[in-house]
């Protein structure tokens, strides 16, 4: 439970309590547990569901409902918690100190506030009376038992934190050096060759080859032999993967929209296990790489190695994307890769967690990897960087070339890592173009990446709190950003007005105007597939390609729009939505029944058009929806790592 854990947990309660759209039950960080017939005894199944999964407060002294009850013996309440919880009998792991549990006055009544850290993955899992298996985790607004595979995963994770294990190392009964691919390995060769021209093991046979790439080992205890996991998916033929691991899977979608004839999606382009080529990590790699970067505009023509230095840096953050889901996929959980380019984006998918927080992910320099044989073996070759360094070339090649940061989420009931990277300097061509005229192509070029990503968020039509802007940059301390804030309104870029913390921005009249005109101007006029940045002495927009372009407002939403075809009335409604920062549950509602009817929708899609989080919108409005029959999975992608969302048959919006 990251966000607002620099807050007390009273101050918590008392403005999730203030908001009655999500005090009316429970949540996937919210829990109520009545108080009235003593200490509520599955608190403690709540606190290991908690702990196993994102964290959350338990409030007891609220009933189902959400409704307070008048209890007079809070205070014992806490003593019996704290004392089981310290004596360690109930639970194997503490994750509650004395700032955590908290007596909070509601409505002139006393409950009882506990908030659950999240375990880091070196604490799972965290179960009861020590009774390994009784251990839970929280799905929707309930908790649930884990299966066997859950622990046996939670586990594996511990041990690549703890004990340096890697979990492609794992050797595979009855396999051998006869089940790879021949070409592959050959390829392998040509490519170790010319990325490293004297290293030593480009010499050696193939068996010694493989044992020195960890894709073939003997286990000493035991005398077996044979494949391992990494060597197996890495250079294996398609029949005898598909043999021996059968829950491999890796997936490339291409997107394409017809905005004339139908809202559907139209798959252009997909690489799958069909046969026709041998459907291992090595090969998927080298044909996912062209297909996502053949848009992009580079200095010079790619070598035949993929691998040549002066790439631009946007290509050289698709390759680091690309093969950090490789490399941190879980192999042997259902899930595998799954990368999708759409006309606003590509959305990298792996199957497994993160192995460290989101926060230590986006500062970079620090590396867990999962796989460490696959990353010995993509590093090799040059296709990797050094260790903890991958985000660092992914998080500024992106902002660099697209003026956006890409975004990390973990969905927790699939199973999944999901890597967003948005073409938002793509869809914002025409802020981009109305910013150098109106500062000049010189002026723009001095900007830095962090002034140009908040000329770009920064509205026109109102305005926007540091607050708000922090989303955009979240690594920039909310006092850093004032100051740059300060700086681009002094030089004429921006509007404020209030005073201190309560300062909020927006663009200046005249920048605001040039970007109207140019909303409103022909398509002709608005210089769209040209490299817009491309003569600022930087990255930013010199990879927009010629096929891409807006003629219509530059919000990123409005791509989705079309790639959903949504009436005017409904975009309306949309617009008057995000423009609010107090919107009814009933609103949101009714919004997200009238985008999925007779449609198929992405929770990345719903995100982006009504502007608020993956995760907070998936937890408290779409997974409700669900719950009650009103929302359904969509058949085509229910087993996909993917899902989509369309209206039940007979829904009744909320009024």
């Amino acid at each position: 439970m990251s966000k607002g854990s620099n807050k007390s947990v009273s101050d918590i309660v008392k403005s999730w309590y203030r908001d009655r759209n999500r005090w009316t039950e429970a949540t996937w960080t919210l829990e109520f547990k009545s108080g009235k017939n003593g200490f509520p005894k599955t608190l403690w199944e709540t606190y290991s569901a908690f702990a196993n999964t994102c964290g959350g407060i338990i409030v007891i002294g609220v009933d189902n409902n959400g409704s307070l009850e008048d209890i007079k013996t809070v205070e014992k309440y806490r003593e019996d918690f704290s004392n089981m919880l310290s004596s360690g009998t109930k639970c194997n792991t503490i994750l509650c100190s004395e700032e955590d549990i908290a007596i909070v006055e509601l409505s002139g009544r006393e409950v009882l506030a506990i908030r659950v850290k999240s375990a880091a993955v070196a604490q799972k899992s965290v179960y009861l009376d020590g009774n390994p298996t009784k251990c839970y985790v929280r799905v929707g607004e309930g908790d649930r038992r884990c299966t066997a595979e859950e622990i046996s995963r939670m586990l594996r994770d511990k041990d690549v934190v703890t004990c340096q294990y890697s979990a492609d190392a794992v050797i595979i009964p009855n396999s051998g050096p006869e089940d790879l691919d021949p070409e592959t390995l050959k390829q392998y060769r040509i490519d170790l060759r010319s990325s490293r021209r004297q290293h030593p093991w480009a010499a050696l046979d193939d068996e010694a080859l493989l044992t020195k790439l960890g894709a073939y080992r003997k286990n000493r205890k035991t005398g077996e032999s044979g494949l391992t996991l990494a060597g197996l998916l890495m250079f294996g033929r398609s029949e005898t993967i598909k043999e021996l691991h059968p829950i491999f899977c890796i997936d490339y979608f291409e997107q394409e929209v017809n905005e004339k004839t139908s809202s559907r999606k139209r798959w252009v382009d997909r690489i799958t296990n069909d046969g026709t080529w041998e459907a291992n990590l090595y090969q998927f790699f080298h044909k996912v790489l062209p297909r996502l970067t053949d848009d992009l505009k580079r200095p010079f023509q790619l070598g035949v190695d993929l691998k040549r230095k002066d790439d631009s840096t946007a290509y050289e953050a698709i390759r680091e994307a690309l093969a950090n889901a490789i490399i941190h996929a879980d192999y042997r959980s259902p899930g595998g890769v799954k990368i999708t380019k759409l006309p606003s984006g590509l959305i990298l998918e792996n199957s497994g967690t993160l192995l460290m927080s989101k926060e230590e992910v986006y500062a970079g320099g620090n590396s867990l990897c999962r796989n460490k044989n696959l990353q010995t073996m993509f590093k090799l070759v040059g296709i990797v960087e050094e260790a903890g360094s991958g985000v660092d070339v992914l998080m500024r090649g992106w902002s660099e070339n697209f003026l956006c940061l890409p975004r990390v989420d973990v969905d927790a009931v699939t199973y999944k890592v999901i890597w967003s990277l948005p073409y938002l300097a793509m869809l914002q061509k025409n802020v981009l173009l109305a910013q150098q005229e109106f500062l000049g192509y010189e002026k723009y070029g001095r900007l830095t990446t962090q002034e140009k990503i908040l000329l770009l968020m920064i509205p026109h039509d109102r305005f926007v709190s540091n607050q708000e802007l922090r989303v955009y940059l979240s690594s920039v301390h909310a006092v850093d950003l004032g100051k740059i804030l300060s700086h681009l309104r002094d030089e004429g870029y921006l509007l404020s007005k209030g005073r201190s913390n309560a300062t909020k921005y927006r663009l200046s009249d005249k920048l605001s105007e040039r970007i109207k005109f140019l909303d409103n101007a022909p398509l002709s006029t608005t210089c769209v597939g040209s490299n817009v940045g491309s003569n600022v002495g930087s990255n930013v927009g010199s990879n927009v390609g010629s096929n891409v372009g807006s003629n219509g407002r530059p919000e990123a939403y409005v791509q989705i729009a079309k790639e959903l075809d949504l009436p005017a009335g409904l975009m309306e409604e949309i617009e008057l939505y995000r423009q609010s920062s107090k919107n009814p549950r009933q609103l949101t509602d009714s919004l997200i029944l009238d985008i999925c009817s007779r449609r198929q929708v992405t929770m990345l899609q719903l995100s982006i058009l009504l502007d608020r989080e993956t995760e907070p919108l998936r937890r408290d409005f779409v997974a409700p929806l669900v719950r009650h029959k009103k929302l359904r999975f969509t058949e085509e992608s229910k087993h996909s790592s993917g899902q989509s969302y369309t209206t039940a048959m007979n829904v009744e919006k909320p009024s």
